[in-house]
């Protein structure tokens, strides 16, 4: 299993980077794709990371989920890259999984692919879902779409990640795992 996520300038560093460590921790696997010009990618702090591969050379039907971190990227950069609404729109209509956090389900709303689902943003963001049902809560789960409201719901959203394509056996190890438990 190998998923997707979509990292331009100005991306929220934690809302990528406990996912993926976590997802990892899991043994499922992302390749991290660069909509920039340069696979050096620099979060909304200004930690650059490099990419592993530019969006516009993957096949995205090779993957199995899709992953949009927040950050102000989701409103100055992914917002204005057709291959990230295309992107968007494939894994939707596959029904492949989306997970998204913060800002990022902004980028669903607008296209319209959560109407009349649950979801949860960023406070102030959820006007720009068009149709869905804004639930305020930290993480919600709507059909194959996984939304978080913000950094702070990192861990549970990462644990939820695993939950939903693995099992939640494999969520608990990790959790007892980055808590130094047995």
């Amino acid at each position: 299993m190998t998923g997707l996520v979509l990292l331009g300038d100005g991306f929220e560093i934690s809302e990528m980077t406990i996912p993926c460590d976590y997802l990892f921790r899991a043994d499922i696997k992302t390749i991290r794709a660069s909509v920039m010009k340069n696979l050096k990618v620099t979060s909304q702090d200004q930690i650059t990371l490099i990419a592993d591969a530019f969006l516009k050379d993957l096949d995205v039907d090779k993957f199995d989920f899709l992953f949009l971190p927040g950050g102000k990227a989701s409103y100055t950069t992914l917002i204005n890259h057709e291959d990230v609404d295309k992107t968007i729109l494939s894994f939707a209509k596959k029904k492949k999984w989306i997970f998204a956090i913060c800002a990022a389900p902004s980028l669903l709303g607008r296209l319209g692919v959560l109407s009349s689902l649950d979801f949860t943003c960023f406070p102030g963001f959820e006007s720009q879902v068009f149709g869905g049902n804004f639930v305020d809560k930290g993480v919600v789960l709507s059909e194959n779409f996984l939304t978080a409201k913000s950094v702070f719901y990192a861990e549970e959203f990462a644990l939820k990640m695993i939950e939903v394509l693995k099992n939640k056996e494999s969520a608990e190890q990790v959790y007892h795992q980055v808590r130094g438990e047995k």
